[in-house]
């Protein structure tokens, strides 16, 4: 049986981009530096696993995602809701005495642990490709579905840190309308992860109906862009704006930010984005939508100081003289 029980928080397509001529990535632990391949590391053990629901807190989520208004989700729609069936399903099992032949073990065991990682592994494959197109020609023409894929891969980066998952852990754990569910720690863990995909795809559409910006920046210094075990994260946060900038090469960066055009600009070019969705691919977007820049040295060591900053544990370079410059 294949348990897929490594789950990597950081994509490892993402993090070959800092691959050294040697095919290894240097990553710093906070006290030394040493090469590395992405499948060891940024992975947490059974991070994404999915313990099984009881059917009354299965209906304690629906009515959760119905008073947060995602129950119009397509991940709600299309995947959670097959996920609470089949958690249904394992729990009617449970109810009969000498339920499980060894290959329903098997099957439950393998949902639980695969189910996350398989789905991610789906949308990285998409995302690959066009983060692969920037980093190889970084004025490199962008289409409407370049650009839905490049909203989508960083609100996907933001929420599936380690850190991110505690956060939404900890508020839940906190939260007086969990009080008398009786949730285990894996349950409640699992009822989170599974809240979490709703809320981004609620972040995603939001970012793209509100047409937010996107800027490419090849940096064209001597000083290579670091990255982390976190590396998307909100800089304005404080301010209570969305603004991401995430490195994704050594000498690429992408920037995603609230646009300062009026809403009806907006609204006129959501609705012809709309009419024109199934010729996604060749409807080209340009100024002021997707825009092209250079970033000189002191620019990129600015970011550099902020994604170390940002850090959970570990920084990730494709030199060490790169982490010396930062740490």
């Amino acid at each position: 049986m294949n348990l897929k029980r490594k789950h990597h928080f950081v994509s490892q397509f993402y993090l070959k981009s800092w691959y050294n001529n040697v095919e290894k990535i240097i990553v710093w632990d906070g006290d030394k530096t040493f090469p590395s391949l992405t499948k060891s590391i940024a992975y947490e053990k059974d991070l994404y696993k999915l313990t099984p629901l009881t059917s009354y807190q299965i209906s304690f989520f629906e009515e959760h995602l119905r008073q947060m208004s995602l129950d119009d989700t397509s991940t709600y729609n299309y995947v959670i809701r097959n996920i609470l069936v089949i958690h249904n399903g394992f729990n009617f099992l449970d109810t009969i005495e000498n339920n499980y032949s060894e290959e329903i073990f098997d099957l439950k065991k393998k949902f639980s642990f695969n189910f996350l990682e398989d789905k991610f592994a789906v949308e990285e494959a998409e995302f690959s490709k066009v983060i692969k197109k920037i980093i190889l020609k970084p004025k490199s023409k962008i289409s409407l579905n370049d650009y839905y894929a490049l909203v989508h891969f960083f609100v996907f980066q933001l929420f599936k840190t380690p850190r991110k998952i505690n956060r939404f852990l900890d508020v839940n754990q906190q939260s007086s309308i969990f009080k008398g569910l009786d949730f285990t720690q894996p349950e409640l863990r699992s009822y989170t992860l599974l809240f979490i995909q709703c809320l981004s795809e609620r972040a995603h559409t939001s970012l793209i109906s509100r047409l937010y910006s996107i800027k490419i920046y090849n940096n064209i210094s001597d000083t290579n862009f670091i990255t982390s075990d976190d590396p998307c994260f909100n800089q304005k946060f404080d301010e209570n704006e969305f603004y991401v900038q995430l490195p994704i090469s050594p000498k690429v960066m992408i920037e995603l930010a609230a646009n300062p055009y009026e809403e009806k600009y907006i609204n006129s070019m959501t609705a012809y984005f709309n009419f024109h969705k199934k010729e996604a691919d060749n409807v080209i977007l340009t100024e002021p939508l997707v825009t092209f820049h250079e970033l000189e040295q002191t620019e990129v060591i600015e970011l550099n100081k902020k994604i170390f900053e940002n850090k959970d544990r570990f920084v990730y370079a494709q030199t060490t003289s790169d982490i010396e410059s930062i740490s």
